[in-house]
């Protein structure tokens, strides 16, 4: 029926070229987007195991402890240790992506 409908003054050979465009192009993104799904994938599940090494060192916490942005004594329980090992009270850590001493940051993305 698509062929019937289509002008007799259209050749067959453009009809060909531009369907055989179309499903390179629609096979390309199909594959480009499974790509892309895999690497964001494997990106995560990157960053996952990250987090869980960090979670998994230990932090000693004794009396002398100071904060290393405000110098005072840990009081509560709560506290933010970034990756490079400096810990913070909690309001004195600003950004979770930036250490507030160094200045270095910490992204999940990789540049």
């Amino acid at each position: 029926k698509v062929l019937q409908s289509l002008p007799d003054s259209w050749s067959v050979h453009i009809i060909s070229q531009f369907l055989s465009r179309a499903v390179r192009k629609s096979m390309n993104l199909s594959r480009n987007t499974r790509i892309e799904r895999m690497m964001s994938r494997g990106e995560n599940l990157r960053v996952k195991q990250t987090s869980i090494e960090l979670q998994r060192e230990f932090v000693t916490m004794n009396d002398d402890r100071m904060c290393a942005v405000c110098n005072r004594a840990f009081s509560d329980p709560t506290f933010v240790r970034y990756p490079n090992g400096v810990v913070t009270h909690v309001h004195c850590a600003k950004n979770r992506h930036v250490c507030p001493v160094t200045g270095k940051l910490f992204s999940t993305k990789q540049s």
